[in-house]
């Protein structure tokens, strides 16, 4: 008699897409700035359940890195709505150092139980 062999029939996920990044802005005093918000669409788990993301936001230096305090891509409610929110402050404070009305790009990647996605095509619109 053999032994089973277990086989998971599962790839790397595809990478994120459609990433966006917005602020709403009210129209009525007091003018109070919303956060950040940034979205993507969730693409092919590989056959196994996306577990995290890793979303990194460009510095104005152009690196790009990851803010845990906000946008923690483990947080499962974070990996279930595909969605994070940051302060305006954290985006004009370090390490981001972005001047007020500066563009805010973003990239993703999914990671699943086989490995980790490249990152997604670099998205913006805030």
């Amino acid at each position: 008699m053999s032994t089973p062999v277990v086989i998971r029939a599962a790839r790397i996920p595809d990478p994120p897409s459609a990433i966006t990044t917005k602020v709403n802005i009210p129209n009525s005093y007091p003018l109070t700035v919303d956060p950040l918000v940034i979205t993507w669409t969730a693409e092919y788990d590989g056959g196994s359940p996306i577990i995290a993301y890793t979303i990194l936001i460009k510095q104005n230096d152009g690196v790009f890195t990851e803010d845990i305090v906000n946008c923690a891509g483990t947080d499962q409610a974070i990996v279930l709505e595909t969605k994070c929110l940051i302060p305006i402050q954290r985006l004009k404070d370090t390490p981001y150092s972005h001047p007020w009305g500066a563009f805010i790009y973003a990239k993703i990647s999914a990671t699943n139980l086989v490995g980790t996605s490249e990152y997604s095509v670099i998205g913006n619109g805030a």
